[in-house]
Parts: structure tokens; sequence; C-alpha cells
């Protein structure tokens, strides 16, 4: 509950911010935006922001009380980076390091992180499959910057889409795919902790080849769809291989 306060927290603090410095133009053609169609007034929005805040507070000093510290500093990095993505005086998705917070926040620090809450170490194998989801949730993030590109430029925000281009970014989204199964691969192969169940990750193949045809035969609001199917392939291969580690 606390992980998905933290990314409620993350998802309207973008919003929110967003809609401040003016990035929320009439012709974005993403999902609907509560603060971009006047659906909430902002401190009422504000408010909702800062309840979710205090719960996952209130629910991080439990983790911390199994956790210790480490658990501390996670959840206080977490939630500050859930604003600083998109508010301050730098916000990280003006900076073309979106998709790289992705990696680092859903994939090592959450996987990672929770380990480390359950048993009390770390190591090597947890944080290298832990790249699968990451690498996967930063391609949310890619279809939805690569989507935007046009308006991004307008309102002067720089996203990794925009500093690579149309080309480059749809490689790079190909390159993350390939890469978030290359690395369950690796682990299946290479590491002796890790089973050969770990491979029925590779039974979610079909929706990440969908995808990544979408990326190159869609663009503007179709792109939607894809994006939708993106996080569903993320949830379907991280189900899968958490599944092939528990046989």
């Amino acid at each position: 509950v606390t992980a998905m306060l933290l990314q409620a927290i993350a998802n309207l603090a973008n919003d929110f911010f967003d809609f401040k410095h003016g990035f929320d133009l009439p012709g974005r053609t993403g999902p609907l935006r509560v603060m971009q169609n006047g659906l909430v007034n902002p401190k009422s929005f504000a408010a909702v922001i800062f309840v979710f805040s205090v719960v996952a507070v209130l629910l991080g000093l439990i983790l911390v009380w199994h956790g210790g510290w480490p658990i501390l500093l996670t959840g206080a990095v977490s939630l500050a980076f859930a604003f600083l993505y998109s508010a301050g005086p730098w916000p990280l998705s003006c900076h073309a390091l979106g998709e790289a917070a992705s990696v680092f926040f859903f994939g090592l620090v959450a996987t990672g992180g929770a380990f480390y809450l359950q048993t009390h170490s770390l190591n090597f194998t947890v944080l290298w499959l832990s790249l699968t989801p990451g690498l996967l949730i930063a391609c949310i993030m890619m279809v939805n910057n690569y989507r935007d590109m046009e308006i991004d430029r307008q309102t002067g925000k720089k996203t990794l889409a925009d500093f690579l281009g149309p080309r480059g970014a749809l490689r790079l989204y190909v390159a993350a795919i390939i890469g978030a199964y290359g690395i369950t691969v690796i682990a299946a192969v290479l590491l002796p902790s890790i089973s050969w169940w770990a491979l029925l990750a590779l039974l979610s193949l079909p929706l990440g080849i969908k995808v990544i045809q979408g990326m190159y035969r869609k663009t503007g609001p179709a792109l939607n769809q894809t994006l939708t199917q993106t996080a569903l392939l993320t949830f379907c291969t991280s189900l899968l291989l958490s599944i092939g580690l528990m046989l």
C-alpha cells in the first residue's frame, strides 16, 4: 500500500506541477489530466496530495520499524523524488532524466527495498533482476514522451525522446524491451541461484512484439493504446518472472 501511495503521489504531483508550469497545452493528446481540464480546483488537488503523503509516511514508519534505517532512507528519498520528478527549480522530467529515474526507483529501489525489508539482506541477483521491471516501466514513460514530443518542444520541456529524436527514441524503446528479456535470460543461464523457470517471463514476448509494432505504426492519440499495452506488458512479464522465481 505504501508503494502504491508513492506511485499515486508521483502521478498526482506530475499532473499538478505540469499544469502549474504550463506544460499541458490544449493540444495535448495524452490521457485526461485533472488539472488541465479543470475537474478539481488547485487547492483541493493539493490537499489530496498532502493527505496521500501523510498516509504514506505513517504507513512507511511501520515498515521502518521492521527494516530499520535503510528503509527510512529508501522511503524518504522515494517520497522526495515523487515530487522532484516534476516540481522544484530543476524537475527531472524536464531534463531528460525521467526514464533513468524510472529504472532506478521502480527497479532497483522498489525491488531491492522490498527484498531487504523481508530478508534484511541484499545481493547482486536481486538487483540484476530488478532491472527487468525497471526497464519496462521506463518504456511506459518513453511512450508518453515520444507521443508528446512536439508539444514538449513548444513548452521548452526537454525529455529523452526530444534529446534522441524520433528514430533514437524508437530504438531506445526497442532496446529497453529486448534488454528486459535479456536480463532474465542471462540470469537463468548464468546465475546458479536462478532456475530455468525464470524463463516463464518470455511468455509475454508476443505482447512485447505487439507494443514495438505499435510504436512504429502509430502516432498521436493512437499511442495511448500502446501506452496501456506497455503497462500490461510490464505487469505480465513481472508476474511471470515472479512465478518462475517461486517454482
